[in-house]
């Protein structure tokens, strides 16, 4: 006789050579639910090219200018984020028995939110808000981007200086291994948060500050792709910013 209430159930279960032993296998021994909740977002800094000259201490050097700490500070501070989500677009073929869906294409919605939780230094509301500035300037044609955004034969030309991308990285548990990453291209904030900012006299709390931004382009990997270029660029572009 077994000397335990679970080894009789293996005895039971081990014997069998149905979905019983297959279940008993994956609740007993396979199975480990996932935990989520360990994921950082990376955003690298817009380059805002035309007032590099106009705030020098935004942007040079690089390691140590305003929007470099910001960024990084980004990791820590971003609590929340709402991917954009993917969606199989179709269109249909008529038979005598009904029509029949194909795909036609892969789209994904052109917004993401991302809350912060904002430091004494309001940091977070003030990157924001110079992005916001610059792009009305962009607009109403006080500034010009960098050459190399309007000459053509760079490498740059026809890019936008005042998008930037984001990577939203989900670890496993130990904070080691990567498990999932989607990178946002081209986002640039919708919204400026004053509201939320400012708050309200009657009671103190944290600051949290919501934003939405425009998502020109989402992409996502799991583990289990191997090389996939999305994981050799945030290693290469994001990780060594903290070196």
């Amino acid at each position: 006789m077994p000397a335990t209430i679970l080894e009789y159930i293996d005895q039971v279960f081990s014997e069998k050579e149905d979905v019983l032993k297959y279940f008993y296998k994956h609740l007993y021994k396979d199975y480990s639910p996932d935990i989520n909740g360990y994921n950082l977002i990376f955003m690298l800094p817009p380059d805002l090219s035309g007032w590099k000259s106009d705030y020098p201490t935004l942007y040079k050097p690089e390691k140590t200018s305003k929007f470099f700490d910001i960024s990084n500070f980004i990791t820590f501070s971003a609590i929340d984020f709402s991917p954009p989500t993917h969606q199989v677009n179709t269109e249909k073929i008529s038979a005598r028995s009904g029509a029949i869906p194909y795909a036609t294409e892969i789209s994904h919605t052109e917004q993401c939110s991302i809350t912060y939780i904002e430091n004494h230094e309001i940091d977070i509301f003030h990157m924001h808000h110079m992005w916001i500035e610059y792009i009305r300037a962009i607009i109403e044609g006080f500034v010009e981007p960098e050459g190399k955004y309007i000459t053509p034969g760079n490498p740059e030309f026809g890019a936008i200086d005042y998008c930037t991308s984001a990577y939203i990285v989900r670890y496993a548990p130990d904070l080691k291994t990567i498990r999932f990453i989607g990178k946002c291209v081209g986002i640039f904030p919708q919204t400026l948060p004053s509201k939320e900012l400012i708050g309200q006299r009657t009671s103190n709390e944290l600051t949290t500050l919501p934003f939405t931004y425009f998502v020109a382009g989402y992409r996502e990997m799991t583990w289990r792709e191997t090389g996939h270029w999305i994981l050799k660029e945030f290693e290469e572009l994001v990780k060594a910013n903290f070196s």
